[in-house]
């Protein structure tokens, strides 16, 4: 067997569970899928149950929904069906398991190593700009993802045209010693 997901699903009716279901049955990797819909149908009301059955399958307005996938706890496969489980369900459903555990791990490490690279450049640039310009200061936030983004073909395009751009003093005042006259860069660039 290969890795699963538990699945907590809260304040959903039969049918939207068994709606869920037949969905999360179509993502690439899924192998199998199992729900209190399996065992009651959806035209048996959960209020029906006995207290005792309630108690075991249904309590506090919540259920569960075994996921199984076909490869291992970190397969790109599996990866992928869980963030796709994930992006499917709203607020009313949790994922569990390892696969979401590493995830969530991949996910704060990628940003902590990008908040410690940039905290070291900032030490960088501290003691080099330390006399010319010692405001300069270099920053992370979290943004969105955008909509549209670069591929890395055209990304590397760019930044080696920015890389050979003239950039700095073309030629110095012939009147005024020291004094730049004509310069060059590449001030603003839009896409």
């Amino acid at each position: 067997m290969g890795a699963f997901s538990i699945v907590v699903l809260e304040n959903m009716k039969s049918k939207e569970i068994a709606k869920l279901e037949t969905e999360v049955k179509k993502i690439q990797g899924v192998e199998n899928v199992v729900s209190i819909v399996d065992a009651t149908g959806t035209s048996i009301p959960l209020e029906s149950l006995p207290q005792d059955v309630k108690d075991k399958i249904y309590k506090d307005n919540a259920t569960l929904m075994l996921v199984t996938f076909k490869d291992a706890i970190s397969s790109d496969e599996t990866t992928n069906a869980v963030e796709q489980l994930r992006n499917m369900t709203d607020e009313r459903c949790k994922v569990s398991g390892m696969t979401s555990a590493l995830i969530d791990t991949r996910e704060l490490s990628d940003k902590e190593v990008a908040k410690s690279i940039i905290n070291n450049l900032q030490k960088e640039i501290e003691v080099e700009y330390k006399y010319s310009d010692p405001n300069a200061t270099l920053s992370i936030e979290e943004v969105e993802t955008p909509k549209m983004v670069l591929t890395e073909n055209l990304s590397r395009k760019i930044g080696e045209t920015l890389f050979v751009s003239p950039t700095g003093v073309r030629s110095w005042s012939m009147a005024l010693k020291g004094v730049v006259e004509t310069s060059d860069n590449m001030a603003i660039v839009e896409m």
